[in-house]
């Protein structure tokens, strides 16, 4: 079984050189804050907004933060298993209050990520430099299997959407398979399974029975903070309780067998679509509630 401990948060101002760190490890640079709060929410295609709240910030580093504009950096993890930076955004709203003893800094942080992408027009390209610059700017790297698309040429193509709706527009019309594979696009001749999936059970940590729901084929659940699940990756629910949604019906099964044509919820593949952080230094466990969607 997993275990946790050690909440690690770090918040950091580049353009202003400052960091602020919930633990208490001297041998990192960076200023100690007696409280950091972290309440963000992730979207598809990388939109994310949020808040977070540093506690005893001084007047001087107050003053600079209200009167310039700034990138907010967020790192989080556990001390025992490792830590990442998961958050990048702008600042849009910045206020100091005061409750009771305690002067807070609240930012409010906004990135628009990859829903910014505009519609593409493609005079003449290689079909796999084509793809390529398509799945970059959705942050996807790309390999081709055995490529299967060298020297193909295409020309006078309009793309628009997300990149599953761009990639399945350029399936169609050149005759090929794509799968998702450790956070990279396999372009191939045929399809194939996702490999590298991330097994999640009670091991994991998860906070709430996972409810999944053949109406849209997502499930969600809340799970303690793992590095693992960003937008995009691909996860299993390996727990062996769950409750599905079947119409207006709900039907709870801790075994192999679901009442009609589902399948096991267990042997479904699900592709990260929302998460929503909620991380307090000096509050519960941190946490994150997950929506994921049948993968394609």
């Amino acid at each position: 079984m997993s275990s946790f401990f050690g909440r690690y948060l770090k918040v950091e101002f580049p353009e202003i050189g400052k960091s602020y760190l919930s633990d208490f490890d001297k041998d990192e640079n960076g200023d100690k804050a007696p409280r950091i709060k972290v309440d963000a929410n992730f979207q598809k295609n990388a939109f994310v907004q949020g808040k977070v709240s540093v506690y005893g910030l001084n007047e001087e580093t107050r003053k600079l933060l209200q009167e310039r504009a700034f990138t907010v950096d967020i790192y989080a993890g556990w001390n025992n298993t490792g830590n990442s930076q998961i958050i990048s955004a702008e600042k849009k709203f910045f206020e100091v209050v005061r409750v009771g003893s305690d002067i807070i800094t609240n930012i409010y942080f906004l990135s628009y990520g990859m829903n910014k992408i505009e519609p593409d027009s493609v005079p003449t390209s290689l079909l796999s430099t084509l793809i390529s610059n398509q799945a970059s700017k959705f942050n996807y790297q790309v390999n081709f299997d055995a490529n299967p698309l060298l020297g193909v040429t295409v020309s006078n193509i309009s793309l628009v959407g997300n990149l599953q709706e761009r990639l399945d527009k350029l399936k169609t019309l050149f005759d090929f398979e794509y799968y998702e594979q450790a956070g990279q696009i396999i372009i191939a001749k045929e399809k194939k399974s996702a490999t590298n999936v991330i097994d999640i059970d009670a091991s994991d940590g998860i906070l709430s029975i996972p409810a999944y729901s053949d109406v849209g084929q997502k499930v969600n659940f809340r799970i303690m903070f793992n590095n693992d699940l960003r937008i995009g990756r691909i996860f299993k629910v390996t727990n062996k309780y769950a409750r599905i949604n079947i119409g207006d019906t709900t039907k709870s099964f801790a075994g192999d067998l679901i009442a009609g044509s589902l399948s096991n919820i267990k042997d479904i593949n699900f592709r990260v679509l929302d998460i929503s952080y909620s991380l307090d230094t000096m509050g519960d466990d941190f946490n994150m509630q997950i929506e994921g969607i049948k993968a394609w």
